[in-house]
């Protein structure tokens, strides 16, 4: 998005997030493109080239930082931890106005 506005190809850009991902179905998306097309373990399990590169694998956000979170010992409450001190550093910069040429209200 910053580099669209920056570039000038792009005047106005609307951009948002989440709080919590675990609350999110990321893959219910690819499913419901997938199972139309008979794909039932979503949209790239029928590729060879997929499975050549990852296998069987769950290849997703989520079991990717599970598998961090394991390998570095990072618990879901640091995790928490810090997610809820980066939020409230995000508000205070808000409220400090330090991105006040950065956002619309």
């Amino acid at each position: 998005a910053a580099q669209g506005v920056l570039s000038g190809t792009q005047d106005l850009v609307v951009a948002g997030g989440t709080q919590n991902m675990t609350q999110i179905p990321i893959a219910f998306a690819s499913r419901q493109a997938a199972e139309p097309l008979g794909l039932t373990q979503g949209p790239y399990a029928g590729s060879k080239g997929w499975r050549a590169r990852y296998g069987d694998a769950p290849v997703n956000q989520f079991h990717g930082a599970q598998l961090i979170a394991e390998k570095w010992g990072i618990s879901r409450r640091d995790m928490e931890e810090f997610a809820l001190t980066s939020h409230r550093r995000a508000v205070r910069a808000l409220d400090e106005g330090r991105f006040a040429r950065e956002t619309v209200a």
